[in-house]
């Protein structure tokens, strides 16, 4: 099955793996909310995460 965008896997379970990394990212990003880097990271995490959890509720089993 091809890849449904932006560099999400075409399989649930590849999909699946990729969208607990970036919430561990997000999450530690989280602990560091004071620091710029920690703000910049969760900024980032947060929409990509959103598209790939909307890309991973499209693919069949």
């Amino acid at each position: 099955m091809p890849s449904p965008g932006l560099g999400f896997p075409g399989n649930r379970r590849d999909g699946a793996r990729q969208l607990s990394i970036v919430t561990l990212i997000g999450g530690a990003a989280l602990t560091q909310i004071n620091h710029a880097l920690g703000q910049v990271v969760l900024l980032l995490t947060i929409p990509l995460g959103l598209y790939w959890w909307t890309l991973y509720r499209r693919l069949s089993e």
